[in-house]
């Protein structure tokens, strides 16, 4: 399932890239490893929560600076798409720590104590979820308000890549239509 290419940029360092299929995501991903002089990577554990977070953005950055990224909006696109989902993925991994770790674990607590009896509904029925704090409330209110602004986001880019993948391959059938009849 995983292949393996190397690719050596200079005598000093080496750059692996692995194809991997993440068992969340339908596509396909390329995992980019190298070297870095010891100071700068202390440096960043020192000054940035997340080192992996960070170098991406800067190769994203860096990404729509290059000539090939100003010229082809399907690029573009497919660059905002994955940003736009790893802010997606960020912000409802904050809302279910919040709940796992807030109003769910007292619950959970009171459940282990013995507290609530909650056995008179029906075997066959899921049980309620627990009862959120409202300071909770507003908090995951919020973050479903920015979750939804995200996906609302995520919609229209996603339309205007199939807009574009499906122009592009009407193009490529009208070629190959053309270059059929003068065969």
């Amino acid at each position: 399932m995983n292949t393996v290419d190397k690719a050596t940029t200079s005598s000093s360092s080496k750059s692996v890239l692995r194809n991997t299929l993440s068992s969340r995501r339908s596509r396909a991903l390329t995992t980019v490893s190298f070297r870095l002089p010891v100071g700068v990577h202390v440096l960043l554990k020192e000054n940035v929560p997340n080192v992996s977070g960070f170098l991406r953005s800067v190769v994203y950055s860096s990404l729509k600076k290059l000539p090939v990224y100003l010229e082809f909006e399907e690029v573009k696109l497919e660059v905002e798409v994955t940003r736009v989902t790893e802010e997606l993925e960020k912000v409802h991994r904050w809302q279910k720590l919040l709940l796992k770790h807030g109003s769910y674990a007292e619950a959970y607590l009171e459940k282990l104590k013995g507290g609530k009896v909650t056995d008179r509904s029906p075997f066959y029925l899921p049980e309620p979820p627990p009862s959120i704090k409202p300071e909770e409330l507003v908090t995951v209110s919020d973050i479903v308000k920015y979750r939804e602004k995200l996906a609302k986001q995520l919609v229209g880019l996603l339309n205007r890549i199939m807009e574009l993948k499906l122009s592009k391959s009407r193009d490529i059938q009208t070629k190959q239509k053309r270059g059929e009849k003068h065969e």
